[in-house]
């Protein structure tokens, strides 16, 4: 499916979404022949000051500080992303919303269900990555995570694709292909060593399947090694300079809370490199 309607989350608190993250969404949007909707998140934080808590800080002061630096940094997302919009492609939308720290992604859900693509920017920061699990797992679209560290000028020199045989697996290399195409190698690559593939004689096959999509791939696979699945792949994505990775994302409930599997959480926290994920 074409991403002809691209989601951008960027936040302004508790730091800013960077400039690179803007400028490669605009560069991603362009090439893929998109529509660029970003939502600028401002935080709203409620004021939850009392009178004991008033006597070790000004609550009421910290929250209006808050709110100052966020729409500051609002105005100046908002301002990059208006320059973009005047080249005239890709479509820049911008909409504003007010959303609550730790209740953006749930509140951003809506927009993500009717785009064809979400971005999102991700980092070490806890804020950052709730967002990121609740688009991945409750949007039903594919998520491209950007790294703060990812390049201004995206390029798909080599695309690494992250293959076990198993239902997200398969999802997440049909929601690629527009990616895809547009790489110069493509790597299909098994991790062994860690558990049962559910298709392991099928990564032949799927390299076939992609040549009728006019996509050639290479096979390779990876001993898990003490790294653990997640210290393998992103390992051997820095060895084969990969542009791009691509898998499926795992996680299951667990009485009331919801557990990501061990390799989506790994790459969720730690990624170097922007990847592409799909539940």
């Amino acid at each position: 499916m074409p991403f002809k309607n691209i989601l951008l989350q960027l936040s302004t608190y508790p730091h800013p979404s960077p400039d690179n993250v803007v400028s490669a969404s605009i560069a991603i949007a362009k090439m893929l022949g998109g529509n660029l909707t970003a939502a600028v998140c401002q935080v709203e934080l409620p004021d939850t000051s009392n009178r004991l808590v008033g006597f070790v800080t000004d609550v009421t002061s910290v929250i209006a500080a808050a709110r100052r630096d966020g729409a500051a940094a609002a105005a100046i997302l908002k301002r990059r992303l208006t320059e973009a919009g005047k080249n005239g492609y890709p479509s820049v939308t911008i909409i504003d919303r007010a959303c609550l720290p730790s209740h953006t992604g749930s509140q951003l859900m809506g927009n993500g269900r009717l785009s064809d693509l979400i971005i999102i920017p991700t980092s070490d920061d806890p804020a950052y990555r709730e967002i990121a699990e609740d688009l991945i797992f409750g949007s039903g679209r594919p998520v491209l995570l950007l790294p703060e560290s990812v390049a201004a000028e995206i390029t798909l020199k080599v695309v690494v694709v992250a293959w076990d045989g198993s239902r997200v697996a398969a999802r997440a290399i049909s929601d690629a292909l527009p990616f895809l195409k547009f790489a110069q190698t493509v790597r299909l690559v098994e991790i062994t060593g860690e558990k049962p593939l559910e298709g392991a004689s099928s990564i032949a096959a799927l390299q076939q399947q992609l040549v009728s999509h006019d996509v050639k791939a290479v096979i390779d696979a990876i001993e898990v090694g003490d790294l653990g699945a997640g210290g393998a792949l992103t390992g051997y994505c820095a060895e084969k300079h990969a542009d791009l990775l691509v898998m499926g994302a795992f996680g299951h409930t667990r009485i009331r809370d919801f557990v990501l599997g061990g390799v989506t959480k790994f790459i969720v926290h730690h990624t170097p490199l922007p990847v592409l994920m799909t539940h």
